[in-house]
C-alpha cells in the first residue's frame, strides 16, 4: 500500500498558510520593535509574585482540550509577556550577567527555529552515502 499521497496531502491544525503565517510573523515583528523602543521607559519588572503570575496564565484551567486560533493565541502570548516579563534587556537591569537580547539575535533564532538544525543529524552523515 503506498501512502505517499495521503502523507503529502495531510494538513495538521497547526499549520499556517503562507499569508497567515506573513501577516502573523509581521504583527510580532512589529510588536517587538515596539517593545524596544518603549523598554527604557518601563518598569525592569512587573514585580509579580508566582501566584500572580499563575493567575494571569489562568494556570489552574489546565491546558485546553481544543486548539485554538495562531493569531490569537500569539497576539495573547505576545501581550502576556511584553507586559510581565523581567526584562533583562532593559538599560536599568543590573541582576545578572547575561547579556541583554540583540535585535539581530532575536532575528538570528526566528530563522534558527525555521530551519530547525538537529544538531545530532552529524552521526547520521555517513549513512547518506
Amino acid at each position: 500500500m503506498n501512502d505517499a499521497p495521503a502523507i503529502q496531502n495531510r494538513s495538521a491544525p497547526i499549520n499556517l498558510d503562507p499569508e497567515r503565517f506573513r501577516a502573523a510573523g509581521h504583527r510580532l515583528v512589529d510588536d517587538i520593535a515596539d517593545l524596544l523602543t518603549a523598554l527604557p521607559g518601563r518598569k525592569v519588572t512587573a514585580g509579580l509574585s508566582a501566584s500572580e503570575i499563575r493567575d494571569r496564565l489562568n494556570a489552574a484551567a489546565g491546558m485546553p482540550d481544543d486548539g485554538q486560533d495562531a493569531e490569537l493565541l500569539l497576539a495573547q502570548a505576545t501581550e502576556l509577556l511584553t507586559r510581565d516579563s523581567l526584562y533583562n534587556g532593559h538599560p536599568r537591569f543590573l541582576g545578572y550577567v547575561t547579556s541583554s537580547p540583540a535585535p539581530i539575535g532575536m532575528l538570528a533564532d526566528l530563522l534558527a527555529a525555521a530551519v530547525n538544525p538537529n544538531v545530532g543529524a552529524w552521526a547520521c552523515l555517513g549513512c547518506l552515502k
